[in-house]
């Protein structure tokens, strides 16, 4: 689960709150909520796109093998 909120920009708390429920929602179909934990970070932009690459070439490899 992960979302992505741009800090330069004005954050809606309504649809913050509306994507957070969603993403929970989405996490409790295969999992449960007692042994879950929702944890906020603020990053820098490289380093999301540099995690968001090395998902991408994991996946990338995986299909190569």
């Amino acid at each position: 689960m992960s979302l992505h909120i741009r800090l330069n920009k004005e954050i809606n708390p309504q649809k913050l709150l509306s994507e957070i429920q969603e993403e929970i929602n989405k996490h409790r179909k295969n999992n449960s909520l007692e042994n879950s934990i929702l944890s906020i970070e603020v990053k820098n932009t490289s380093h999301i796109v540099d995690r968001v690459l090395n998902k991408l070439t994991s996946s990338l490899e995986k299909l190569n093998d």
